[in-house]
Parts: structure tokens; sequence; C-alpha cells
């Protein structure tokens, strides 16, 4: 409580604190500041004509201190003037004019002690629910078995990337993946042992590839990554090091150690296509998904890519592939994780 007439402030300060309040009085600004930088009241009572400091001046120095959704301000007035105006304009919650009868002042305290509670119980179920639309904004796109993006998410993800590699000029880079002989794992073994392999080739795919890179598990056994500002040597690259770390990776069933390989396409948004305005998610998608069957046919276990002169081919087929096979050679040093 704040007010320059004592008589008022020692009569009110012991009229609440006997009917339970902690009451902490002050006669001038600066004291005021200081008990409520202390204390971080829950109501602030202000003599607005008090005279110095100017009650409008004073709450010109409290606003940027108190966050008054947190603690009410009732303005005690003599008086119904601009001054009683002002303070309702910079967030008091009340007033009662001079005199008062207490049993008045002790309803509207107390009112605002319940408006109080009432906000910060909304405020709470405000952020519980902002937490629940957070997980099920989460849970929508994201594959719940092996927790990396679902299909709809990266079909989203890929368009806005296209367009933003069109706006930038910058290359964009497919690739597709599929775990070899994977029925014959479920049949054989089980899908327990099939879903366990899902989930360790999931975290095989993160750890390997960059931070900027998004992958997803496309559908079944297949996956898919999109490679922002990536041409199609440097996807070849990845490609070859995600083949190489499922190839070594040890999965396991019960005691049972189970090795398996997985075939990799890859298709590019590469600057002559953006020149040509040739922008199409689905076209990337079914180059890639050609570029993967070509690595199926050669053998499984391989990684393909799909140019526009030369269509879908394996890496290894270094004869007709020299050009972009140079290029991933020249890349491989400077594509880092």
């Amino acid at each position: 409580m704040l007010s320059q007439d004592k008589a008022i402030t020692m009569d009110l300060s012991n009229r609440l604190a006997n009917v339970g309040f902690d009451v902490l009085a002050a006669n001038d600004g600066n004291t005021a500041l200081k008990l409520i930088d202390v204390a971080a009241p829950s109501i602030i009572i202000l003599d607005i004509a008090m005279e110095y400091p100017d009650g409008k001046e004073f709450i010109a120095t409290l606003k940027p201190k108190v966050n008054f959704m947190d603690a009410a301000l009732i303005a005690l007035s003599k008086n119904v003037d601009d001054s009683l105006f002002y303070a309702f304009l910079q967030g008091a919650s009340d007033y009662i004019s001079i005199p008062f009868k207490f049993k008045e002042l002790l309803a509207r305290i107390n009112n605002q002690i319940k408006i109080r509670n009432i906000l910060k119980e909304l405020e709470e179920k405000n952020k519980e629910l902002m937490k629940r639309n957070l997980v099920l904004e989460q849970m929508a796109i994201t594959d719940s078995l092996t927790e990396l993006y679902n299909k709809g998410y990266i079909l989203r993800r890929l368009e806005s990337e296209l367009i933003r590699s069109a706006r930038y000029s910058e290359p964009l880079s497919l690739i597709m993946i599929d775990i070899d002989y994977f029925k014959k794992i479920n049949d054989s073994l089980g899908h327990i042992t099939g879903d366990n392999i899902l989930k360790k080739l999931s975290q095989i795919l993160v750890k390997s590839v960059r931070d900027v890179d998004i992958a997803a598990r496309y559908g079944g056994e297949e996956f898919i990554i999109v490679c922002p500002n990536t041409s199609v040597s440097g996807a070849a690259i990845l490609t070859e090091r995600i083949r190489e770390n499922v190839q070594n990776a040890i999965f396991h069933s019960g005691s049972i150690d189970i090795k398996t390989t997985i075939s990799l396409g890859v298709s590019s948004l590469s600057p002559s296509s953006l020149a040509s305005g040739e922008i199409n998610a689905s076209k990337l998608i079914e180059k890639a998904d050609l570029a993967l069957y070509k690595a199926k046919s050669a053998g499984r276990n391989k990684v393909a890519v799909y140019t526009d002169e030369l269509g879908a081919i394996c890496i290894e087929d270094s004869l007709k592939y020299k050009q972009l096979f140079t290029d991933v050679t020249n890349t491989k040093d400077k594509f880092t994780h």
C-alpha cells in the first residue's frame, strides 16, 4: 500500500492485517518500489491523488516493473478526476473513493484476488493445452515405429524445399531407400524382428545424414531423404556412406545377429531443370524410384542415380557414368557430415 496520508496508511494496514493479509506499507515512492521488488505483491493499493511523487508519475515508474495481470492495482481517490481515468488507462483494475468503507474495500480486494486466481488457473490450463497440442502436432508428422517423419510430412516438406530451391537457384536431391529381402526377414524371423530392424535402420539414417537433410519413413521398408542444396554428386556420396553404414551394422533378434543391406536410388533437381521450369515433386520421386529399381535389378546393396542424359544407372558403371563418377570423386572431400 502506498499513500502519503500516514493516518490512512496506518489504519488500513492494521485492519487488513487483522483479517489475515500480509501488508507492507510505504509513504513514499522509493520505499514502495523497493518493497515491491522484494515482496512481489498480489495487490497494490495506491493513493492516486498523492502529491509527491505524483500518482500518475508513480504508475509510469511502476508499470515496467509490475505485470498488472499478476498484481492488481487498486487506486484510492478522493475525486473521480483525470488522474483516476489515467490510472485505468495504464492498467489499474479497480478504484475506491476516499473516505471508504472498509467492508467495501475488503470486498474489492477479495474480488481482485479471485480474478487473479482464475487468470492463473486459465494460464496453467492454456500452457498444458499448448504442450498437448505440440505433442499432437509431433505425432501427426511422425512415424510411430521409427520416430522419423512420416510420408505426409516429407511430401509437404519436399514441395516447400522445391520452391526454396527454385527461388535461390540451388540444387536439391532426393534419396529413396529400400531394405533388401525384407519380406524374407519378416517371414522367417517374424514381424517383431522386422520392426526392430526398421528402428535400428532409422537410427543409422539419422546418424549418417547431415543436420540439413530430412529423413522419413515412406512406407513399409521404404525410406526417403530430402537433401537441400545438394547436387547429384553430393547425394551420391551420402548414399554410398549410408549403404556402407547399413552393410557394416549388426541387427539383433534375441540371440541371433542379423546382417542386412539396402538399395538406394538418387534423383536431383539440377540447374538445367530449374532453368526449364521443370519443378515437380512427383517427377523427382518417380526418377528416384527408377534409380532404386535399377539398384535392385543390378543385384541389390547398390546405389543408382537417375540423370536425364543417361537414365537410371549404378555408380559402379563408371564407363557410362564417367562424368558423374568424376564429379563424385572430386566432391568427396568437400562433402562433410
